[in-house]
C-alpha cells in the first residue's frame, strides 16, 4: 500500500512531544477499523496520539466508530476529529475512555459556544481560513485570541498552524499543537525540524 501523506503535529512548548494524523478522506464509521488496521498502529512508537478524521454521522455511528478505534489502540490515543453537526448529535453517554477521545473539527467565528462547552470532546482544531484571516484583520485577530483562550482554559488541546520560523508577520498564536507537513517521505516543516520523529514515520510503510 501507498504510503499516505502525514502530518505531524508537535508541541512549540515542548519538542519531544507530537502526535500524527493521516491525511486521508474522512472515514465512516464502519471503515475505522480496516483503515486503522491498515495503518499498522505498532510501528508508530515515536507520537503520543493519532488524529483520525471522521465523516459526519449520527450518535450510532460515533460510537461504532469509537468502539473500533479502542480495539485498535495500542501505545497511540487515538482521536477521531469530528464536525459541529456531529458533535451536536453526541451526549455525555459517549463512549470516550482513556484510549480514544474526540476532537472538535473546523473551529471557527461560525461555531457556537455551546459546542465548543461540550464535555465530552478533549480538543479543538480551528480551521486553517480563521486563522488566516486573523492574520490579516485586528478584529478577527482579537476574536480568535479570545476563543483561543477559551478553549484552553476549559482544558482542551488547541490544534493549528503556525507561520515559517523566517516569517515577520506578527499575528501568531500559542496553540498547543502545531503542523509539520509530511508529503510522501519528504519532510516540509512549519514549526521546526522534527528529525526523531520523522525518521520513525520514514521506517513506518504504511
Amino acid at each position: 500500500m501507498r504510503s499516505p501523506h502525514l502530518r505531524v503535529w508537535s508541541s512549540p512548548s515542548n519538542p519531544s512531544v507530537c502526535g500524527i494524523e493521516a491525511l486521508i478522506r474522512p472515514l465512516v464509521p464502519k471503515n475505522v477499523a480496516s483503515s486503522l488496521r491498515a495503518l499498522d498502529l505498532a510501528r508508530f512508537t515515536f507520537g503520543s496520539f493519532l488524529l483520525l478524521p471522521l465523516a459526519q454521522t449520527d450518535r450510532s455511528g460515533l460510537e461504532e466508530a469509537l468502539r473500533s478505534a479502542k480495539r485498535a489502540s495500542a501505545t497511540l490515543r487515538i482521536s477521531l476529529s469530528i464536525d459541529e453537526e456531529t458533535l451536536k448529535r453526541v451526549d455525555t453517554q459517549v463512549l470516550v475512555t482513556d484510549q480514544v477521545g474526540l476532537v472538535l473539527d473546523g473551529l471557527s467565528l461560525a461555531t457556537s459556544m455551546a459546542t465548543i462547552l461540550s464535555d465530552v470532546i478533549e480538543g479543538a482544531r480551528f480551521d486553517p481560513s480563521f486563522i488566516a484571516e486573523a492574520r490579516r484583520s485586528v478584529r478577527v485577530d482579537a476574536a480568535l485570541r479570545t476563543l483561543l483562550s477559551l478553549t484552553r482554559s476549559l482544558g482542551l488541546a488547541t490544534f493549528g498552524s503556525t507561520l515559517p520560523a523566517n516569517s515577520s508577520n506578527a499575528f501568531e498564536y500559542p496553540f498547543d499543537y502545531v503542523t509539520e507537513v509530511q508529503t510522501g517521505l519528504q519532510t516540509t516543516s512549519a514549526a521546526g525540524s522534527h528529525s526523531a520523529a520523522m525518521t520513525q514515520i520514514s521506517h513506518a510503510r504504511l
